[in-house]
């Protein structure tokens, strides 16, 4: 579904692939929630965190979009079948790269820009300090994409020493992410329109001014 790369209401929900079961289960309501309320759902169709993404939003035939480094092999390759149901249920699944590609990790880094790219905002739900999530964090700060964390620390179900936390309470603490839970999704939704705004109207902006006649050109 083709469509979908022009759907302004995007978010983009990432991860770990060494996720916890709630970590999991707060992916998949998350993309629920926010699917069953228009979003189009974005991931990269990796194991852990991204799989529960996709199948949250599928679970109530939301739209979700998978960012990959090769549409024709998908890696890994026992998402074969979530892929193709991805694209059953008018999903998309999309590449900057050819098919063949062999994956190496620097297609998955570049991959990371447009999964935040193609979003107003980015939940990273479980990443270390260090992980790969972290690359589409700083991708989504660059951009100028807000940031959401799951509030961990007021999860009663949440073990908060689990290694894959430590990236989101980082994020947390040094105030680069806003925490969301289910008390708050109405303001969430709120910023998530004002960012829209701001994104289209900032592009409006420069299409007009590409099509108006330099000074030079006088």
């Amino acid at each position: 579904n083709k469509d979908l790369l022009h759907e302004r209401n995007s978010i983009a929900i990432v991860g770990t692939r060494d996720c916890s079961n709630r970590g999991k289960q707060i992916a998949e309501i998350t993309a629920n929630r926010f699917a069953e309320k228009g979003y189009n759902i974005v991931s990269g169709l990796a194991e852990g965190i991204d799989t529960a993404a996709h199948n949250g939003a599928l679970f109530t035939k939301g739209k979700t979009t998978a960012v990959l480094v090769d549409v024709e092999h998908i890696f890994p390759e026992k998402n074969k079948n979530l892929s193709q149901e991805i694209l059953d249920n008018d999903g998309l699944l999309l590449a900057e790269n050819p098919p063949n590609t062999i994956p190496a990790g620097h297609l998955f880094v570049s991959r990371d820009r447009l999964q935040s790219g193609l979003s107003l905002a980015v939940f990273p739900i479980e990443t270390d300090i260090k992980g790969g999530t972290m690359h589409t964090v700083r991708f989504a700060e660059e951009q100028g994409r807000l940031l959401f964390v799951p509030d961990l620390k007021k999860d009663k179900d949440y073990d908060i020493q689990y290694e894959k936390a430590r990236g989101i309470l980082e994020l947390i603490n040094s105030k680069r992410a806003e925490t969301y839970s289910k008390e708050n999704y109405k303001n969430i939704i709120e910023e998530l329109n004002n960012k829209k705004e701001e994104l289209y109207s900032e592009k409006i902006r420069k299409i007009k001014d590409d099509k108006e006649p330099s000074k030079k050109d006088d």
